[in-house]
């Protein structure tokens, strides 16, 4: 009975309702899932370096804050992983 509104912030194509695609957030996103499965084999000291690297990519603005928190996000989940690690086995 009701239909959903779209607002100007809506992201489906008016003509086909199929999302319009950004080819530049693609190779984003590509480049972060590469980085997060980079993430979910560090050891502690990589992931030290890993997060300032990734403090110095921020502060220069080479790296957007969005996926400065979905990089954070992966770090603190392979954090908490290696931390079940160490209680499992000793």
């Amino acid at each position: 009975m009701f239909r959903r509104r779209r607002g100007s912030g809506s992201s489906c194509d008016p003509l086909g309702g199929h999302p319009m695609g950004n080819k530049k957030a693609a190779g984003v996103d590509a480049d972060v899932e590469e980085r997060i499965a980079q993430i979910e084999q560090m050891t502690l000291d990589q992931i030290a370096a890993f997060q300032s690297r990734m403090l110095t990519e921020i502060t220069t603005g080479r790296i957007a804050p969005r996926e400065a928190s979905v990089l954070d996000r992966a770090l603190r989940k392979r954090l908490n992983a290696i931390e079940q690690e160490l209680r499992e086995g000793g």
